[in-house]
């Protein structure tokens, strides 16, 4: 079975279906002409056209068909009501119409075509689901919200044909008639892109629903028997720790110098302050033009990290106690003893809670840096892949890497800082 889509859209729609030598017609909503020529080019001749299948009677599904009726006399599968309103558009659906009940299935030359009714504002709207040739695809348009019928018919098929039109909080927010709105909204409007989604999840047979924990902990483990998993994960990881131990040295550079110096202290804060103060996605937007990809992620992680280790830091040089520094000074300590003796026991605390605090933000930024620009090897594609092809379950497992990752680095992180606090206090 061979399908191609002739027309798509507010200004019509026609889809043809082939096996073997049946050829049929889902709609007709553009002209006759553009139907004959769509079929010709395809190497289909309009002659052999064996029936039109007819959802329902709204103008961008039948405004050819009166043209097409009359010249090919074709027969025209519809429900009674849509054959009804049909019938003083198109005389010749008095002797070619064929009356149809939706749930109802028929032989069509090698087709078996089953209609199921669709919830729209229209007289016996129906949808079909069709098999041929070992294939089975069903078409699902104009739907005003998801109903078992439609479930029923999306579920295992080889190709799915639906439409979504609109994201529910821009069409009640947008510039639109309150008639139209409601209309697009309601029940027997036009389906929502969240709703075409969950309708194609399960055609395709995913989860589109939040998946258990069993079906999570099941792909995590499958997951992590493939090797590729392991060095997804570790290039992941030594790009965090790379940002994170740039940002960090970069910061304490930073806050070292704009202590000890008025002028650095002018040039380099405010832009300090502008690096906090730009969204993540800006940051990882502009570094993906100037750099590889592979790098963006440490980048990144590097410049959101700074900002943090630079105001810890520089409160703990701040606050070092002046008595300290005057008894420094009368007894003429030099500068790397004063630095030695006098500020690191001072930063120290303000440092280590930097660095702890600044491992969850380099995770956050470094991941999110990996989704928007897609590197090789590296969780944050996975994650995407996982988005893309609607697996849930590998969404959330990589997601749970991310997590298991994060706290296992902080425990260590946090016990290895803890440790070298224990060595250097008195």
């Amino acid at each position: 079975m061979e399908v191609c889509t002739l027309a798509s859209g507010s200004s019509g729609n026609s889809l043809l279906i082939c096996c073997g030598s049946t050829y049929v017609l889902l709609d007709a909503g553009i002209s006759a002409r553009r139907i004959t020529s769509a079929l010709k080019a395809l190497g289909a001749d309009p002659t052999r056209l064996s029936a039109v299948l007819v959802t329902h009677e709204h103008t961008d599904h039948v405004s050819g068909l009166a043209t097409l009726t009359k010249q090919l006399g074709v027969p025209v599968y519809a429900t009674a009501p849509t054959l009804d309103r049909l019938e003083r558009k198109v005389p010749a659906l008095a002797r070619l119409g064929r009356a149809l009940e939706a749930g109802t299935g028929f032989q069509l030359g090698e087709l078996w075509v089953e209609s199921f009714s669709t919830p729209h504002d229209a007289a016996g709207s129906v949808g079909y689901a069709v098999t041929g040739g070992g294939a089975r695809m069903a078409l699902a348009t104009d739907l005003g919200h998801l109903t078992p019928q439609v479930w029923d018919a999306a579920r295992g098929a080889d190709l799915l044909v639906c439409e979504t039109n609109h994201d529910e909080d821009w069409v009640r927010s947008g510039p639109y008639p309150y008639a139209l709105k409601q209309r697009i909204l309601g029940d027997r409007g036009h389906l929502s892109n969240e709703a075409g989604a969950e309708l194609a999840a399960l055609a395709v047979g995913q989860s589109f629903i939040l998946p258990g924990p069993a079906a999570v902990l099941g792909t995590l483990i499958q997951l992590a028997g493939v090797p590729s998993f392991w060095q997804t994960a570790l290039l992941s990881l030594v790009r965090v720790l790379a940002g994170l131990l740039a940002g960090t040295l970069l910061g304490a550079l930073t806050a070292a110098l704009t202590c000890a110096s008025r002028w650095a202290d002018v040039l380099l804060s405010p832009a300090v302050r502008v690096i906090r103060a730009v969204p993540v996605v800006s940051f990882i937007l502009f570094v993906l033009l100037w750099t590889r990809r592979g790098l963006v992620p440490v980048v990144v992680s590097a410049l959101m990290v700074l900002p943090v280790v630079w105001g810890n830091v520089g409160r703990g040089i701040r606050e070092t106690d002046p008595k300290l520094l005057e008894q420094a000074g009368a007894l003429r300590f030099s500068r790397l003893k004063t630095v030695r003796l006098v500020y690191l026991p001072s930063v120290r605390p303000y440092f280590l809670s930097a660095v702890v605090t600044s491992l969850g933000l380099a995770w956050k930024s470094g991941v999110a840096a990996e989704v928007l620009c897609r590197p090789a090897w590296a969780v944050g594609t996975q994650i995407v892949q996982a988005r893309d092809y609607l697996e849930t379950p590998s969404l959330f497992a990589w997601t749970l890497v991310i997590l298991l990752l994060s706290l296992t680095l902080e425990k260590l992180l946090s016990a290895l800082l803890n440790r070298i606090n224990r060595r250097w206090s008195p």
